[in-house]
């Protein structure tokens, strides 16, 4: 195998990433909880990614996120996911210095309350103030669960992936 040196985890993460963006834009109608586990793993993915990789790429990888999602789920409008992303990776780079006294249950516990808030935030207030799309709870309330059901076998997979090297 020709590239196993530049294969490392967060390669692979970069990998996962642009397969679950493409089945996220990709979205099967009939299959919407399909597109909601693929939508919140993303969210996962780059959290997980700002507390354990600290690169400068992170912010690229963040920005382009965020304007993919926005172009393709948001009708070609540019805000919420770009606005999120940019202020949870300057978040998630000044509260890192903190983390490292935490035990993997409370950092599974962080993940899935920033996962929380951030939809919170995202789907609220931002796609309320600059689209006007109205929020709905029921779908707030169904991709927390979903979210609490994904937490720990992403986490499994993340730790998995995270021992290949």
């Amino acid at each position: 195998m020709p590239f196993p040196r530049y294969l490392d985890s967060f390669n692979i993460y970069i990998i996962i990433l642009i397969v679950s963006l493409g089945n996220t834009i990709e979205a099967i109608v009939p299959l919407s909880l399909v597109n909601d586990v693929f939508y919140l793993f993303i969210h996962f993915l780059l959290i997980y990614l700002g507390i354990y990789y600290q690169r400068l790429l992170l912010i690229f990888v963040f920005f382009i996120t965020g304007i993919i999602l926005d172009l393709s789920l948001v009708a070609t409008n540019f805000g919420a996911h770009l606005f999120t992303f940019m202020i949870l990776i300057l978040f998630l780079n000044k509260i890192n210095k903190f983390l490292f006294n935490f035990s993997s249950n409370r950092i599974l516990f962080l993940i899935i309350f920033i996962l929380a808030m951030c939809l919170f935030f995202e789907e609220m207030y931002l796609h309320l103030i600059l689209l006007n799309y109205s929020f709905n709870f029921n779908n707030y309330l169904q991709k927390i669960l979903i979210s609490l059901l994904l937490a720990y076998p992403v986490l499994y997979l993340f730790n998995t992936i995270d021992e290949v090297n």
